[in-house]
């Protein structure tokens, strides 16, 4: 009786305690780097997400990578770069919902190289940066939100510039004024710590600092209005959001003119 009773106590343990579980292996030929926009806080904020394009024998699929190890993304794309194949890890609770959806959430951290290449984080990823010795070749991201300026500093490293990143206005405006040569644009939020969009800009006109700067405005039109008739007589600046798939066209575009 006593032994009945502690047979089904164990198996009543087994049934009612999870065990780690495993994961499921996936082998994607890479296609492209796609940056998703998606509307967070009911519809008040823009939320950007870094994707990839991806193709298998189970068709095409869009990896949105989530998680902030942005020392690993960066290895990462430099890994995809050279060989555009990866390897991903996926729980086996999700495993049916993996292999049925077109777009899949996934911690950046369970994409994998495919040549069993391992991220070794005291090697620093050199991807994308260039010698600082190339004639204005750097651009300056003044964006307070960590993720989204790690984002639009992995679209201006595609174009093959380096960055230099700030999450203040006057921090901004110190490295500016320090080596205002060294830079070829400047990418800013209307919203950052200390001083608005605005101040930064007459801060740097009075520096007699002119260079092409953009301006992110988000999706409030009322503010992008209220810039525009700012800075109606300048052409070194752009008003406008900052929408992932059209910054490298814009930076080119600017740049060009410039």
């Amino acid at each position: 009786m006593i032994m009945n009773f502690i047979t089904i106590f164990t198996l009543i343990c087994l049934i009612l305690i999870p065990g780690k579980g495993n994961t499921q292996d996936y082998l994607f030929d890479f296609v492209s780097e796609v940056y998703k926009e998606r509307s967070a806080n009911f519809g008040k904020q823009m939320k950007i997400y870094h994707c990839l394009q991806v193709n298998s024998i189970t068709g095409p699929k869009l990896l949105i990578l989530t998680g902030n190890d942005n020392e690993y993304r960066t290895w990462l794309r430099e890994h995809i770069a050279n060989n555009k194949k990866i390897v991903v890890n996926v729980p086996d609770k999700d495993d049916d919902y993996f292999k049925d959806s077109k777009a899949y959430k996934i911690n950046v951290n369970s994409v994998h190289a495919a040549n069993k290449e391992k991220w070794n984080k005291n090697n620093k990823s050199n991807y994308g940066t260039m010698p600082a010795s190339n004639n204005k070749k750097y651009i300056l991201i003044v964006e307070h939100n960590p993720e989204k300026r790690e984002l639009i500093a992995m679209v201006v490293k595609n174009l093959g510039y380096s960055v230099t990143l700030s999450g203040k206005a006057s921090e901004a405006l110190k490295i500016l004024k320090t080596e205002p040569e060294k830079f070829s644009m400047i990418i800013t939020d209307n919203i950052v710590p200390e001083m608005s969009a605005l101040g930064l800009v007459k801060n740097l006109i009075a520096a007699n600092i002119n260079i092409p700067i953009i301006i992110g405005t988000g999706y409030n039109n009322k503010i992008k209005d209220n810039i525009l008739h700012t800075f109606a007589n300048l052409d070194n600046i752009v008003i406008k959001s900052v929408i992932m798939r059209e910054l490298p066209k814009t930076i080119i575009t600017l740049l060009t003119q410039s």
